[in-house]
């Protein structure tokens, strides 16, 4: 199993989100064999912003992009390829002034690209090319975010991850979100931490065993 790992923290140490995605590959790590991970840490290797050479490339079909847009491209090229190139993806992602960080937003611009990752197809729809990947989304968030609480409506994070998961094709999606863990005190900071930990052991031995069963039946 080959699994694409992005952390997407500012925080190299102390970052919930690190332990928390940490903690699911080694529960996935201790019942997987051969479990092969391609890591990205978007805080040492961040991915460059679009800017025009990009989206010019982008929307150029290939047979007549100059060689200053394939170079603009080739960073976006290795990223989809990674990302396709795998069984599952893991994202960790901290809840940043109610939406992404933007270092993971700059990553995703890069990964969602026609021809690539989609499909525009001539009657208008879109096909994705995600379709046989599943993902792991662990977000963490100062705030309960939680359906029913008085900040559920300020969530900009979920939503946009679903549109773009959406729009290329990825389906089978676990989320855990860790809330509160700024704003109810230490001991409830402790106990998301916990619930979301319990959480990701149990989605880690539900991959594990999915696994076993394509083995078997293979």
């Amino acid at each position: 199993m080959r699994l694409f790992h992005v952390d997407s923290s500012a925080r190299s140490h102390g970052s919930s989100s690190r332990a928390l995605t940490a903690h699911f590959v080694e529960n996935l790590r201790s019942r997987v064999s051969g479990l092969e991970v391609d890591y990205l840490d978007l805080a040492t290797d961040p991915l460059p912003h679009v800017d025009e050479l990009f989206t010019a490339a982008m929307f150029t079909p290939p047979p007549q992009r100059t060689e200053e847009m394939r170079d603009a491209l080739r960073l976006a090229d290795s990223v989809a390829s990674r990302v396709m190139s795998s069984d599952a993806v893991l994202f960790g992602i901290p809840l940043y002034n109610f939406g992404l960080p933007s270092t993971f937003k700059a990553f995703l611009d890069q990964l969602v690209r026609p021809g690539v990752t989609h499909i525009p197809e001539p009657d208008g729809s879109i096909t994705g090319k995600l379709g046989g990947l599943r993902a792991m989304v662990v977000t963490t968030r100062g705030l309960d975010f939680s359906a029913g609480s008085e900040w559920e409506d300020m969530d900009g994070l979920l939503p946009n991850l679903r549109a773009i998961f959406k729009f290329t094709g990825l389906k089978n999606v676990s989320y855990v979100n860790a809330q509160p863990l700024l704003a109810k005190g230490e001991k409830r900071k402790q106990q998301a931490l916990n619930d979301a930990r319990d959480e990701l052991s149990g989605i880690a031995e539900e991959w594990s065993l999915d696994m076993h069963h394509y083995v078997e039946v293979a």
